[in-house]
């Protein structure tokens, strides 16, 4: 029942927005950027240091974060077992978001990919332009 009442508030939070997945790298340069700062975040600092993310970016992902950490370790005394972090896959999978974050991974990957090709036949049109067809083509006669 809790992770279908973090799932609820999740997806509540998110219809009002968004959605703001997270990767792995990102999430683990919050962790890290977090792990260093003393008392309470500054949120402001820690989006400085993540390119790209804005201070309400970070403060919902650690929002999140939290929730989803919480229930976690609940869970874990459940079990026996401690829970002292999470990553973003198991930060989105307790808040009931893991086939969604998965489809964003997909998304980014088939987006870099694209990406990557369109730069290859960028670099192949320049490498092959008619005034270098030409002067190779004078060269050879």
């Amino acid at each position: 029942m809790a992770t279908t009442t973090l799932g609820a508030s999740a997806a509540g939070l998110e219809s009002q927005q968004e959605r703001d997945f997270w990767t792995e790298e990102e999430h683990n340069r919050l962790m890290q950027a977090l792990g260093s700062q003393q008392g309470q975040p500054d949120f402001l600092h820690l989006a400085s240091q993540l390119p790209g993310k804005s201070t309400p970016q970070v403060m919902q992902h650690l929002q999140l974060y939290l929730a989803a950490l919480q229930h976690a370790q609940q869970l874990g005394r459940q079990m026996g077992a401690e829970v002292t972090h999470l990553t973003a896959s198991d930060m989105y999978a307790s808040l009931g978001l893991h086939r969604e974050y998965q489809g964003f991974l997909l998304r980014r990957q088939l987006l870099q990919h694209q990406l990557l090709l369109q730069q290859q036949a960028t670099a192949a049109v320049h490498t092959h332009t008619p005034s270098r067809l030409v002067v190779e083509q004078q060269t050879h006669a």
